[in-house]
């Protein structure tokens, strides 16, 4: 994840409490720090990568991440 978001591709990630709830986006990575959109505020919040790691989010509403999405080029 981190090596896609630094080549400039954005990486959805779908976080929740105990189900999947909610989709963020990270837009940047800084040293350990991610960039993440959060749609519903329309604002970016900084999260250190150690919190996604740990799935104790605490800045975007949810706390732990399900899932990570990667886009795909075909051409």
């Amino acid at each position: 994840m981190l090596r896609a978001v630094a080549d400039g591709w954005p990486v959805a990630m779908l976080i929740g409490r105990f189900i999947p709830r909610h989709w963020v986006l990270i837009v940047e990575v800084e040293g350990s720090q991610l960039q993440c959109y959060e749609p519903s505020s329309g604002e970016v919040s900084t999260v250190p990568v150690a919190d996604v790691r740990r799935g104790r989010l605490t800045r975007l509403g949810y706390p732990r991440p399900f899932v990570f999405t990667f886009p795909n080029s075909n051409v």
